[in-house]
């Protein structure tokens, strides 16, 4: 799978939500706020701080319009979501990590 593919994957969503969060709590408006402001239900704002509901982009937008940034500070890089060689490690089965942990080696990615 390329790093190009990676992005649809869930730690998109999570970073996004911590985002959402934190510029809400920065801006002192509680989820209820914000959610009856873009029409949302307080439960959908919950979960899409948690990364468990995907927003659509015109609601990034309402969102950020609201708490008063721009709609890009809620996106992270690419290259914030690769995940590190030892949290990739922590994932393989132990009897494929010393396969695994030379291969890295070889490659030169620390573990």
């Amino acid at each position: 799978m390329s790093e190009r593919a990676q992005v649809y994957d869930p730690r998109l969503y999570i970073e996004i939500g911590r985002r959402i969060r934190e510029a809400r709590r920065r801006a002192n408006v509680s989820q209820e706020q914000l959610a009856k402001e873009v029409k949302l239900k307080r439960t959908s704002v919950t979960n899409i701080e948690k990364g468990k509901q995907r927003c659509v982009p015109h609601k990034l937008y309402e969102i950020a319009d609201y708490l008063d940034i721009s709609p890009q500070t809620l996106f992270p890089s690419p290259a914030e979501l690769l995940v590190p060689a030892e949290k990739m490690l922590d994932r393989v089965d132990a009897s494929a990590r010393p396969f695994t942990e030379s291969i890295f080696k070889k490659a030169k990615v620390s573990s």
